[in-house]
């Protein structure tokens, strides 16, 4: 058996080890516009004095050691789609129950995505409690699991949140509703946590654009992914070609190659700009330029809170949100939701926008009192585990 832990932490795609070296150094990843969760998750075992066990899957392998750390990505292999993508999921948490047996943390805290959560059931026997973290929704809100093989996943999700889960954590009440759900009577405990952000980002945070400025400006910022809408935006920019207004897309991803592809050849590009990735103080920019932002993510997607939108808000700019993003209950009356992949829906919400100045000043009015809670610290991930973890 190896050395034991009080506390390992399984983290998604991110490179962890990148995050702890910097985090080491007091700087920031300029890619972030937020304070990273593995951040905060460091300074909760540094400020407990706890030995910590941190891993994703990150593709690069690399490892990080320190007195009280030992940080690895440890790469997951995909091995295709359909079946073979469940298969891999099966086998990467078979590597986490090895992990996690080996080493005996007392706590096994673990982000949404990484595995299926039944596969972390035989570590009950071993005594390990487990902390599920979760960062998206189990399905998207109105369109429930379909199909065998996700309504099976769900009751497996039902059963291991009920019986296996020592707590929940998660960013938003949609997911809590979710868990609760799914867990049925004798859920365990779920606590909320919020992404928290630099106060020094917003500190001089720019007055909403004047909505009788022109063009009337939309900004999209994320993954160019289909399922995160962003061939949807083409779509409402045709709708809207007659009116004075142009659509910016930041991001990269999979699809940013075919988007700009089809805007092209769809002879968008004149009211339709697509960038690349942003550095922080350049995303926060194309935030301050923006008269609104828009989150318009496909009903095939497990959203999270979506941190674009909270990023949008602590610069006063409305957001139109999907039905789909649960950031929708936390930002309630700065954000508009419209029903998810409803092009002629997400039109009209924009025309109302750029044509209802009353309309749009109250959105950007009701940004202010929401903006403390993702800044203060309070509702953070590390006081949370400070409250929720027996230490």
């Amino acid at each position: 058996m190896g050395k034991k832990y009080d506390v390992m932490y399984i983290e998604g795609p991110g490179d962890i080890v990148e995050s702890f070296c910097r985090w080491s150094n007091k700087e920031d990843l300029l890619t972030e516009t937020s304070r990273t969760y593995s951040g905060q998750l460091f300074d909760f075992c540094s400020e407990k004095k706890l030995k910590a066990y941190i891993v994703s899957f990150h593709h690069k392998k690399r490892v990080k050691v320190t007195s009280n750390f030992y940080v690895e990505n440890r790469p997951k292999t995909i091995f295709g789609k359909g079946v073979l993508y469940h298969l891999s999921q099966i086998v990467y948490g078979l590597k986490i129950v090895v992990l996690a047996v080996r080493h005996r943390p007392k706590y096994l805290d673990v982000t949404s995505g990484v595995t299926y959560w039944f596969m972390l059931s035989p570590l009950n026997l071993f005594g390990i409690k487990i902390v599920p973290h979760m960062h998206n929704c189990l399905w998207p809100p109105g369109f429930p699991p379909t199909g065998l093989i996700r309504q099976v996943l769900s009751k497996l999700d039902g059963w291991f949140f009920r019986r296996i889960a020592t707590m929940s954590i998660c960013v938003s009440p949609a997911i809590q509703q979710q868990i609760e759900l799914v867990a049925g009577e004798g859920s365990r405990p779920v606590y909320q946590f919020r992404p928290l952000f630099y106060r020094k980002d917003f500190a001089s945070t720019p007055l909403p654009i004047p909505h009788n400025e022109k063009p009337f400006k939309i900004v999209f910022a994320g993954r160019v992914e289909r399922n995160k809408g962003v061939f949807d935006l083409l779509e409402i920019a045709e709708q809207l070609k007659d009116e004075d207004m142009i659509i910016e897309i930041n991001g990269d991803g999979g699809a940013l190659e075919e988007l700009i592809q089809v805007s092209e050849h769809k002879g968008l590009n004149d009211i339709v700009t697509i960038n690349g990735n942003l550095e922080r103080p350049q995303l926060l920019k194309a935030y301050a330029s923006a008269h609104i932002v828009i989150v318009p993510t496909r009903s095939d997607f497990d959203e999270g809170l979506a941190k674009v939108a909270v990023e949008a808000i602590l610069l006063n700019r409305p957001v139109i949100c999907s039905s789909v993003v649960p950031a929708v209950d936390v930002l309630h009356g700065a954000v508009v939701s419209v029903a998810a992949d409803q092009i002629e829906g997400y039109a009209q919400c924009i025309r109302k926008l750029m044509f209802d100045e009353d309309y749009y000043l109250s959105l950007c009015q009701s940004c202010e009192p929401l903006k403390e809670q993702f800044l203060d610290g309070s509702t953070g991930l590390s006081p949370l585990l400070g409250k929720i973890l027996d230490f």
